[in-house]
Parts: structure tokens; C-alpha cells; sequence
């Protein structure tokens, strides 16, 4: 997962994670209250599947039903004690005292149901024991006022108080809203503070001499570019040079054409006199002058 420039630090994290028990994480605690869930499900849904005779898909809507409301209750009665703790959200009492009333409601109808239905769930139940002969009889079956049958009964039936209690106790420690808004409040100044730093360098950037600086980089770049037509000046005289050299063909031309390299790389400028005679107006001296044109 990609990494936020305004996340929390790890060192912040392990210290405020100092003091925290494992069973207070948040993975933890869904996990939980999904497990109870799912015990109270089982619980109730050996009675629901006694007494009902509809579908047994009805059966376990029923079922999944009471579970997760006799688990989501104490999570919501937390939250409100919460809210009325530290005065938020227009939370009265009345609210709780409502909260409370229909979780026993709830819980008492299942415990009544459970109590009421020990009958079935016990009846019919035999066992067989072996002699010393080795044949086997069976026992009668167990009687649903028998005292161990009604301590199985009171078990069951208070067993969705219990992990009703749990995530109560549970909700209460961990959802507290004043430390939830604490640590969003972090995030929020880790973030503040991040977009800070970077308001602070561009305003850096900003107060910055940033005229001289882009004169500096115009002349850095016209010397660049005069560099760069001079040596392509160079290249081109020295092609014409090549191109006028095997366009005449004869030693004195080459050898003027090579002076005037020479002048040329030494930084002077020399201007040849040539003095034709007679017999070489008529071919050298257009030579020559095309030599100085070019060169």
C-alpha cells in the first residue's frame, strides 16, 4: 500500500500503542464479537429447531437474528455511555435505560425459551453401559427435571448474557469516541503539518533572487549557442575550402588554400598579393580572386 507523506510515524504509533493490550486491537475485538456471535447462534438455534416446524432457512434467519442483536446491543449501550459520559450527541438517559430494557427482554424471552423447551432437548436421550459380562444395557433416559439437566439448561440460557456482558465490557474499552477524534486529530495535524513544510519551500523558492538567476542562465545559454554557430562557421569554411580545393586541382591552389588555414587557426587575417605575369593572367589571376572570395 502506497505510503502517505502526512502519515503517523511508526514512533508515534509504538508509543501510543504502548499501553495497549493485544486483546484491545481492532482486529481482535471484530473477531470476537463474531465468535460469541456465533456461539449464542448455535445455542439458540438447537431451540428454534425444536419448537419450529417451518423452513429451516426461517429457523436460521431467526437464529442469526437474536445472535447478533443480543451482541450488537451491549456494543451500541456502550457507545451511548459514552456519549452521555462526555455530554455529545444530545445523549439522555432515558436512551439508556431503553437500551437496556430491550436487551432484557430479549434475553430474558431466549432464557425462558430454553428453560421451557429442556423437554425436548432432553428427552429421549439414553445410554448404554457394559457389565462385567460384557453385554450392554441401556439407561433410562435423562429426566428434564433432573438437576443435571437443569444445570445444562441455566448454562445455555445464560450464556448470551455472558458474551453480551463481554462486548459491553469490550465496546466500552474500545470505542471511546473522545479518544477516536484524539487520534484523528493526529492525523490531521501530521497532515497539516506535512502540507506546511511544503508551503515553507516553495515560499524559500520563492524569496529567491530569481531575476539574477535566470539572467545568469540567458547568457549561459547565449554563449552556449554563440559556441555552437562558430564552430559551425568553422566546419562550413573548412568543407568550402575541401569543395573549392577539388573544384581547381592544382598544387598552388592547395597551397594557398592550406596558408590561409593556417592564418586562419592563428587568429590573424593575411592578405595575399599576387603578382601575375603575362603568361599566367589569363589562368591564375581568376584563381586568385576566387581564393580571396572564398578565403
Amino acid at each position: 500500500m502506497k505510503k502517505n507523506k502526512w502519515d503517523i510515524p511508526k514512533s508515534i504509533v509504538k508509543l501510543n500503542a504502548a499501553d495497549q493490550a493485544w486483546w484491545t486491537k481492532d482486529i481482535i475485538l471484530i473477531s470476537l464479537v463474531i465468535l460469541l456471535s456465533s456461539l449464542d447462534a448455535v445455542t439458540l438455534y438447537t431451540v428454534f429447531e425444536a419448537v419450529m416446524y417451518e423452513s429451516q432457512i426461517v429457523c436460521l434467519v431467526l437464529t442469526i437474528g437474536c445472535a447478533i442483536s443480543l451482541n450488537f446491543i451491549p456494543l451500541v449501550l456502550a457507545r451511548f455511555i459514552h456519549y452521555y459520559r462526555y455530554r455529545m450527541n444530545g445523549v439522555k438517559v432515558w436512551m439508556l435505560i431503553a437500551l437496556c430494557v430491550v436487551f432484557l427482554l430479549l434475553f430474558f424471552c431466549s432464557f425462558y425459551l430454553r428453560w421451557e423447551t429442556r423437554g425436548l432437548s432432553f428427552s429421549g436421550m439414553e445410554s448404554s453401559m457394559v457389565d462385567i459380562t460384557g453385554q450392554s444395557d441401556s439407561v433410562s433416559s435423562v429426566n428434564a427435571d433432573d438437576s443435571e439437566a437443569i444445570a445444562v439448561t441455566i448454562l445455555l440460557g445464560i450464556l448470551p448474557g455472558i458474551t453480551s456482558a463481554i462486548n459491553l465490557a469490550l465496546g466500552y474499552i474500545n470505542d471511546d469516541p473522545v479518544r477516536r477524534k484524539i487520534d484523528r486529530l493526529k492525523q490531521y495535524h501530521y497532515e497539516l503539518q506535512a502540507q506546511r513544510d511544503t508551503m515553507m519551500a516553495a515560499s524559500m523558492e520563492l524569496d529567491q533572487d530569481w531575476e539574477a538567476r535566470l539572467n545568469a542562465l540567458d547568457q549561459e545559454r547565449v554563449g552556449t549557442t554563440i559556441e555552437h554557430i562558430l564552430a559551425t562557421g568553422e566546419q562550413i569554411k573548412a568543407f568550402a575550402r575541401l569543395a573549392l580545393a577539388m573544384k581547381l586541382g592544382d598544387a598552388p591552389s592547395m597551397n594557398y588554400i592550406t596558408e590561409a588555414k593556417l592564418e586562419d587557426k592563428g587568429g590573424t587575417y593575411h592578405e595575399t598579393e599576387t603578382n601575375c605575369s603575362g603568361s599566367d593572367s589569363s589562368g591564375n589571376s581568376g584563381r586568385t580572386s576566387e581564393l580571396r572570395l572564398f578565403g
